[in-house]
């Protein structure tokens, strides 16, 4: 267990590593080594029902994507959703 955050969990064996986020009934699980993900994969879903969605979109109000200069995050899509659910996306935005 990570001691900054109980919900992530790390795996290292030699120079390969695996991290794995839970929160509730959602993980993401990523590493250096395929073979170990794999592997991880496999022995996840024996025990329980696991659906592999492969390239991480949206966790937790979080959205994730690759360009060529790297990974971006951003809660768009969240704040969408939050201002659809209270009727206001028709809302003027004002400089902060």
């Amino acid at each position: 267990n990570s001691l900054a955050d109980a919900s992530l969990f790390i795996l290292r064996r030699g120079s390969s590593f695996l991290y794995m986020l839970v929160y509730v009934d959602d993980i993401i699980i990523t590493g250096n080594d395929q073979a170990l993900l794999q592997q991880t994969l496999v022995a996840l879903a024996t025990r329980f029902s696991v659906k592999d969605l492969k390239d991480l979109n949206y966790f937790l109000g979080i959205e994730a994507y690759r360009t060529k200069n790297g990974l971006h995050l951003t809660q768009r899509r969240y704040i969408l959703d939050l201002l659809t659910r209270c009727h206001m996306l028709d809302a003027k935005p004002v400089t902060t």
